[in-house]
């Protein structure tokens, strides 16, 4: 009994993203490199608020100077701004020729759903 007790708490850490979940680092980086970072893909944002999409602490944060974005998060606003064709330029939709697939598109909104993890 004190072993099944003792064992119940090694569970996963609390404080981390539940197993199954997408992360940052495993699952949404490598598609916005792969899909963005030619043009976003130098850490930070430019004073006129261009930013890039390839470091995590980003993700987080409130966007600036964004009015289709303004209340969003960058993780929202990627999400929301690859949805309405806004990005990549040219008004490319998830699953066209050339764009992020669907699954990578669902992928990046599940992520931003459960909280957009590290």
């Amino acid at each position: 009994m004190a072993l099944a007790l003792a064992l119940q708490g090694c569970g996963a850490d609390s404080n981390g993203p539940e197993e199954g979940t997408n992360t940052w680092t495993d699952d949404i980086r490598p598609i916005l490199v792969r899909h963005c970072a030619g043009c976003h893909g130098s850490s930070g944002c430019t004073i006129d608020g261009t930013c890039f999409l390839d470091q995590y602490t980003l993700m987080p944060s409130p966007t600036l100077q964004m009015s289709d974005c303004e209340g969003l998060s960058f993780s929202e606003c990627s999400v929301f701004s690859i949805q309405i064709g806004l990005m990549p330029p040219g008004g490319c939709l998830p699953g066209q020729k050339k764009c992020i697939a669907l699954d990578e598109f669902e992928l990046l909104k599940k992520w931003v759903e459960n909280g957009s993890p590290e």
